[in-house]
């Protein structure tokens, strides 16, 4: 979808959210440039061979969802899109409502959640629970992404959350991070408050995953835009997933990676 918003025009991207909207009845819609083709059918084949597999665990169709989750994402991006067309400034509340959705989190990390065993039900995931907790990732998600980014925003001609509070804070780049920053230390203590309290609607190995997706997003943004930079995001997974575990000073097994990775 990147590719759409980055370099495509506002009718590659309209007629791209048509057709999610319309899914199995695309061939109705037509595609306006093989670009577009691409893209949504790279999303359409791969987004319903996971709804075979997720339905496989749920015991259930959940391709609504899935489905849902792109179509918020291809219009958060567009609305992104035209404000950089535009020229558009928009409040921090604006900006929140439009950029949490359009930094794909939903998409990504809410979609493998139905596979990893537990059963979710409709009522589950259209749940306050549910919501508020996802809600408060991608919050920490996208202001993360912000603080390592605003200077190379800046230059392409966008804005994000720490440039929009600069200005309430007389152009401080510092003091603006500095609330940034707290709004994210805010959403991540309120994300572990719903993560280890008893009972609620959201199944606890679910609830344990959000808290993972959290931790991550740390790992990724603690010292660069990890998507961006990818030699330190490469080195961590390859730590995790190849390299064997080394006994610590105090007899421990530790993966071989840099230990201030592991405090987040």
């Amino acid at each position: 979808m990147t590719c759409l918003t980055s370099g495509g025009s506002m009718e590659e991207m309209d007629n791209f959210i048509t057709l999610i909207d319309k899914w199995d009845a695309h061939e109705e819609v037509g595609f306006c440039s093989q670009s577009v083709e691409i893209v949504f059918r790279a999303v359409y084949h791969t987004s319903n061979l996971l709804g075979v597999k997720a339905a496989a665990v749920q015991n259930r169709s959940v391709i609504h969802h899935i489905v849902e989750l792109g179509a918020g994402l291809a219009r958060a991006m567009r609305a992104e899109a035209e404000w950089t067309m535009s020229g558009h400034l928009p409040s921090l509340e604006e900006y929140m409502e439009v950029t949490v959705p359009s930094f794909g989190l939903g998409p990504i990390a809410l979609k493998p959640l139905y596979l990893i065993g537990p059963e979710l039900t409709e009522e589950v995931v259209r749940s306050l629970e549910y919501h508020e907790m996802f809600r408060h990732v991608a919050t920490c998600t996208r202001r993360l992404n912000d603080l390592q980014t605003y200077d190379m925003e800046e230059e392409q001609g966008k804005t994000n959350s720490v440039l929009l509070l600069a200005r309430c804070h007389g152009g401080t780049i510092e003091a603006a991070k500095a609330e940034v920053w707290s709004t994210i230390m805010a959403s991540r203590r309120e994300l572990l408050r719903m993560v280890v309290r008893d009972g609620g609607a959201v199944p606890r190995p679910v609830r344990q995953e959000f808290w993972n997706i959290c931790k991550i997003a740390h790992l990724l943004y603690k010292d660069k835009d990890g998507f961006s930079s990818t030699r330190e995001t490469i080195h961590a997974a390859n730590a995790v997933m190849h390299e064997p575990l080394s006994w610590g000073e105090e007899g421990r097994s530790t993966p071989r990676l840099p230990p201030h990775q592991y405090k987040l």
